[in-house]
């Protein structure tokens, strides 16, 4: 028994060490890239770092204006955090995407019940060259803390509703009850850094599908019902909370129940106005060509508020910029679907 014990214990001991090396590695391949940061960059790196000094200056997110609430606050908090440790950005969200990895990959050792393959797993998480690529690791963007909760959610359901750390339901939540509210906390937090949320759903709902399948199956349904009960209204519950928070508090500050302009009914339905003209030929990326802006123009007063935008120095810097991150050499008449909103 001593002899199974110490291969055991030597087979744990280089495992730590490879983790540890894995993970030290990557983290000197990210300091060794620079930031990029672009300080006219109004949507996207001025922006975080604008909100994240509102923060810092007790100001919540500054003054209210059609960029406040154009991206979720999420990001800008972590970058006050990080300025309060004095720690360099990108090492401390890279700190925290393989911390993150980690967890994931002992989550999937232990779920597939394979060490080797939790190792391989961590291994293609902490060398996801994604990671230090200029145009997104690179810049004060948050993408990269973006795809860290993307990854801690997926884990968190993984560890919760596929791992049973007891054999009863009730002793089964207690001991998860703390990852039960980390869940919830971290998808209010997810909610909150970028606008298209609602794609992670499918995958968390395969996970809590099987949970729910598994416990029907298992337990009488009046008693799988009660017992399981806390195992969704938990998370749900952190979530709500996060959110629902945030949504408060820009209603005090600003007058407006919501964290993002871009899920609000007005913006939309706007949207959806302009989108739904006709075209005269379809054309790929664009929402709104110059036959259907002249259609408008010719019936709606609002939209030819609208005109001067589209049509203009303004309409004009926004087609460059299409050309200019599109790769396109020649013209650009139109502004594509990934700049249209702005």
């Amino acid at each position: 028994m001593s002899a199974v014990k110490m291969i055991r214990d030597s087979a744990a001991r280089n495992r730590f060490l490879l983790l540890a090396a894995i993970f030290l590695a990557s983290l000197v391949i990210r300091a060794s890239f620079p930031i990029t940061a672009y300080g006219n960059a109004i949507h996207d790196d001025r922006l975080f770092v604008e909100m994240s000094s509102s923060l810092g200056n007790f100001h919540w997110l500054g003054p209210y204006n059609e960029f406040t609430l154009a991206k979720g606050a999420a990001y800008s908090v972590f970058l006050l955090l990080n300025r309060i440790t004095g720690l360099p950005l990108k090492v401390t969200e890279h700190f925290a995407h393989l911390s993150v990895a980690l967890f994931f990959a002992l989550t999937v050792a232990n779920v597939l019940r394979s060490r080797a393959g939790g190792t391989v797993c961590f291994l293609v998480l902490a060398m996801n060259p994604v990671v230090w690529n200029a145009s997104m690791g690179g810049r004060v963007v948050r993408e990269g803390f973006y795809m860290t909760l993307a990854l801690l959610l997926i884990g968190l359901a993984l560890r919760v509703y596929t791992m049973r750390r007891a054999p009863e339901l009730r002793e089964d939540y207690l001991a998860k009850k703390r990852y039960l509210i980390a869940f919830g906390l971290t998808g209010g937090v997810f909610w909150l850094t970028r606008e298209e949320g609602l794609w992670i759903v499918p995958s968390l709902a395969v996970v809590v599908g099987f949970w729910v399948l598994r416990t029907w199956r298992e337990l009488p349904s009046r008693r799988a019902l009660r017992a399981g009960l806390p195992f969704l209204a938990v998370p749900l519950l952190s979530f709500a909370a996060v959110v629902g928070t945030v949504d408060a508090i820009n209603y005090f500050v600003y007058g407006v129940f919501r964290n993002n302009d871009f899920r609000s009914a007005d913006f939309q339905g706007a949207y959806g106005a302009l989108s739904r003209i006709r075209h005269d030929n379809w054309q790929r990326y664009v929402v709104f060509p110059a036959d259907a802006r002249e259609r408008a123009y010719s019936v709606s007063a609002a939209a030819r508020e609208l005109q001067p935008y589209f049509e203009g120095d303004g309409g004009l810097g926004w087609r460059r910029i299409t050309c200019e991150q599109t790769g396109k050499s020649g013209a650009c008449p139109e502004i594509l679907s990934g700049w249209f909103m702005w």
